[in-house]
């Protein structure tokens, strides 16, 4: 296993660092049927016992021990997970997905800036064979035959998207479920979010256009899972290729409301369950699977309890009652083939970037002035060792040292644009700040009584 610093970004709340979950093994993306452990990280300066919260999806779910360990991943444990010592001290949420896929591109749920980036092409070890290919914004980086994971050292594109393929060999038939849950019909308002073909599930690599029904006009507020996405004059947001990440709690709004949320759910399985969003006089279900599969049968249940088989792979349903669980299953065929699995890897801020500060804020010539460079290091990474550099009109006058501090004697040559720069020992992380015009006062001007102007001595160069 690589070594791999799974750490999230928390930030300061008064003194304190929030609490942080971290994964074991340390990846975001995990199969169906696979362990995972999470830890509720806290502050050093917590002492005592401590009583650890869990909350997922804004739920709380046990309170009791600092690990949470699911011995094996279902489509239900897919969500956002919290953890925290005090209603007022609850870390960030962290996002697990559970891949019904044969294939899934692992890394960690995000990274610092200088971090190397460790990728897993993961899969049944029985499934696979050949060579295994990592990409980066479609164009190869690495392939090996022999080992599924590759450690990325040039990563520093926030916006790159990482790929792997590998072959999967699939041998006769296999079984396929999916489960969804049907509700009664709630009753409609004036401000509606609707999504193309109706249905609130569907498969990565699909198409979706969201829509803001209603007799309103623009501009549109549209905002996933609480959080404000964008602010539009269009009633409608277009997915071209949905990703897992595109899941979540749809609203939009506009000056005369906000529309009830409507969640998407975005699965990278063979199977998928499909409800409509909106249930019409005669609601019916659909038990979907991917066009490259050849499908045997297809069976309903409810509750667990069987329903029917189904040629078409729907289910009508024309009771009164209709709310329930449901499960379909397919009996599926594939032969061997290429399976390809991505990701898209936030980068944290390692520090911000430095601003530059005089002292005094007002300088005449003679006076001992002080340039500060200052930044802040991310809360989980303060014993990262940074050296600063300085400059006037963009010439280095201190080179890289790790003091933040550059003292000197002004004199009037010393008037000018100055800036500073931060970065780590190693280099693969380095911020400069912006200018700052410092203009140097003569003696003569603040002293207008001398009767000879004082003229100052250059200094050695």
């Amino acid at each position: 296993m690589l070594n791999v610093n799974a750490n999230l970004l928390v930030i300061f709340v008064g003194s304190t660092v929030r609490p942080v979950v971290t994964f074991t093994p340390p990846w975001s993306k995990i199969l169906l049927g696979d362990p995972i452990t999470m830890t509720c990280n806290v502050d050093g300066a917590v002492q005592g016992q401590v009583a650890y919260t869990w909350y997922k999806n804004n739920q709380w779910i046990r309170t009791g021990k600092k690990t949470f360990t699911i011995q094996s991943a279902l489509p239900r444990h897919d969500g956002n997970y919290q953890c925290g010592t005090s209603e007022e001290d609850i870390s960030e949420e962290v996002t697990l997905y559970v891949s019904e896929g044969p294939v899934v591109l692992q890394s960690p749920p995000y990274i610092y800036e200088g971090d190397d980036l460790a990728l897993r092409c993961h899969s049944r070890p029985k499934d696979i064979r050949g060579t295994i290919y990592f990409y980066k914004n479609n164009e190869l980086i690495h392939s090996s035959t022999t080992n599924s994971e590759f450690l990325y050292r040039d990563h520093l594109d926030v916006t790159a998207v990482y790929k792997c393929t590998r072959q999967v060999i699939i041998t006769g038939y296999s079984i396929y479920s999916d489960e969804t849950e049907v509700t009664a019909p709630g009753s409609s308002t004036s401000l509606m979010v609707t999504f193309s073909q109706n249905w609130k599930k569907i498969f990565t690599g699909d198409s979706i256009t969201i829509t803001c029904d209603g007799n309103h006009h623009g501009p549109y507020y549209w905002y996933k899972d609480n959080r404000l996405l964008m602010k539009t004059d269009q009633k409608f947001i277009y997915i071209h290729s949905a990703q897992r990440s595109d899941s979540g709690k749809y609203q939009c709004g506009t000056s005369s409301g906000h529309s009830p949320e409507v969640r998407l759910e975005v699965r990278d399985g063979p199977v998928i369950l499909q409800a409509p969003l909106y249930d019409g006089d005669s609601p019916y279900l659909r038990c979907e699977s991917r066009p490259d599969y050849s499908v045997e049968w297809t069976r309903f249940y409810k509750h667990d309890k069987y329903l029917k088989d189904s040629e078409d792979g729907y289910l009508y349903l024309t009771e009164a009652d209709v709310a329930g669980r449901y499960r379909c299953q397919k009996k599926l065929y594939r032969n061997s083939t290429f399976y390809t699995a991505s990701v898209s890897v936030p980068i944290r801020d390692l520090f911000s970037r430095p601003e530059i500060r005089l002292t005094p804020s007002m300088v005449t010539e003679g006076d001992n002035m002080t340039l500060t460079c200052d930044t802040r290091l991310s809360p989980r990474r303060q014993t990262t060792e940074l050296q600063f550099a300085f400059y006037r009109d963009g010439r280095e006058v201190r080179g890289f040292l790790s003091s933040n501090k550059y003292v000197l004697s002004a004199e009037l040559e010393d008037s000018g644009n100055y800036s500073c720069a931060g970065r780590t020992g190693d280099n693969r992380v380095r911020k400069t700040s912006q200018e700052l015009p410092i203009l140097i006062q003569s003696e003569y001007t603040m002293y207008p009584f001398l009767s000879t102007p004082h003229i100052p001595h250059k200094k050695e160069i």
